[in-house]
C-alpha cells in the first residue's frame, strides 16, 4: 500500500468512524481543508472510486469469476485520475482485486465496471458516457469538468466538502442499481428513488 493510500485511507477512516456516529452527517462527507491541502481532495476522490464499488448491484453473472479483476477504467489525466493507481493499490471490490486500465477513449465493449473520465483529447466526457450506455457500467464524473455530462455517481464539492451526487435512472439505464445505504449519503439523488 502506497502512502498516498495509506494517508487518505486513515483521513477516510477517522472521518468514517466520527461521521458513522453521527446519523445526520453523510457517511462519506470528508472535508477538504480549504485553503489547506488541495491536493487531498483528489487523493478522496482517487479512494472513493473502488470504496463506491461494495455499493453496486450488478446483474447476475457479472463479477461471477473468482480471479476476474474488478476494472475500473480511467479516461483523462486529472488529478484523480494520476492518483488512482496509488488509491487502488492491493485493494479488492467485493473480493475483486481493481485493476486500473488508463485508456484514451472508451467503447461500448471495453469492459469496465467502472468508468472514472474527466474527458481527453480524443473522447470528451460526454462522449464516454454514452460509449458505455447499456452496459454494467457504474460511471463516474467530477463536476468541476464539463458540468453537464454527469455520470450515475458525479463528484461535487459542497461547503469544503467532498460529497457526490447520483442519478438512479442513470444506473437503471446501465442495468446496474444502487445500494439504499449509498443513496442515504448522497448530496442528491435524482430522480427520487
Amino acid at each position: 500500500m502506497g502512502a498516498l493510500e495509506k494517508r487518505a485511507g486513515r483521513r477516510l477512516t477517522r472521518a468514517l468512524a466520527v461521521q458513522a456516529m453521527l446519523v445526520a452527517v453523510p457517511l462519506l462527507t470528508v472535508p477538504t481543508w480549504a485553503g489547506g491541502e488541495p491536493a487531498l481532495e483528489y487523493e478522496i476522490k482517487a479512494t472513493f472510486l473502488y470504496k463506491f464499488g461494495p455499493f453496486v448491484n450488478w446483474p447476475q453473472g457479472d463479477l461471477s469469476a473468482s480471479d476476474s479483476p474488478f476494472r475500473l477504467c480511467i479516461v483523462g489525466d486529472d488529478e484523480v485520475a494520476s492518483l488512482s493507481s496509488e488509491a487502488t493499490q492491493n485493494q479488492q471490490v467485493l473480493g475483486h482485486p481493481v485493476k486500473i486500465v488508463h485508456l484514451d477513449a472508451v467503447t461500448h465493449d471495453s469492459g469496465c465496471d467502472e468508468l472514472y473520465t474527466a474527458g481527453s483529447p480524443a473522447q470528451t466526457i460526454a462522449d464516454g458516457l454514452a460509449a458505455v450506455k447499456g452496459t454494467p457500467t457504474l460511471t463516474v464524473t467530477d463536476s468541476e469538468h464539463e458540468p453537464d455530462a454527469h455520470g450515475i455517481i458525479q463528484f461535487v464539492i459542497d461547503r469544503e466538502r467532498v460529497r457526490f451526487d447520483v442519478d438512479t435512472a442513470a444506473a437503471a439505464a446501465n442495468g446496474i442499481s444502487i445500494s439504499s445505504k449509498l443513496l442515504q449519503l448522497a448530496h442528491n439523488v435524482s430522480p427520487r428513488p
